[in-house]
């Protein structure tokens, strides 16, 4: 009985190994040249920039600049719109800022103002392996139906780790 036992398991081996579709395509040698995505910043690879960019005499300065410059538009104060813009820029080796955009807004009349008042904005640029560097960067500005003269940093904002 033990040997119709063994001999049915190595005829059902068998067939399986031979019932199995053979693929004869081969494999290439090497992988077709695919290019790298092109990283954002100049540089080697890394995405680490330090010092990070910073506004001449920090983010208090800056944002007393904003409350300066900020005019609040008459049509989101009259729709009494308010609350966080959030807008991305890119810090170019020179401080100046292009690419502005708004990330997130509560209306286009807020967003557009950000971008108005950020064209004249010039930070300190980011190093990478002591060169200047472009860096991305995300800025929120805080809009308050209430009290419309001041722009502050939005409650519970943080800025980034290296004032200058």
């Amino acid at each position: 009985m033990k040997r119709y036992g063994m001999l049915i398991i190595i005829c059902c081996f068998a067939l399986i190994v031979n019932g199995q579709v053979r693929d004869d395509r081969s494999i290439p040698d090497s992988i077709p040249n695919i290019p790298e995505p092109k990283p954002f910043m100049d540089g080697e690879k890394g995405w680490v920039v330090w010092p990070e960019p910073g506004y001449p005499g920090g983010f208090d300065s800056l944002f007393k600049y904003l409350n300066e410059k900020i005019i609040y538009p008459k049509k989101a104060l009259r729709k009494k719109v308010g609350g966080n813009v959030v807008m991305t820029f890119v810090i170019e080796k020179d401080g100046s800022l292009t690419d502005i955009k708004a990330f997130r807004s509560p209306s286009i009349e807020l967003s557009d103002e950000c971008a108005r008042v950020l064209q004249n904005v010039k930070f300190e640029p980011g190093t990478q392996n002591g060169k200047p560097t472009r860096v991305r960067y995300v800025m929120p500005i805080f809009f308050d139906v209430n009290n419309p003269k001041v722009h502050t940093k939005p409650p519970n904002y943080s800025p980034p780790l290296t004032p200058r």
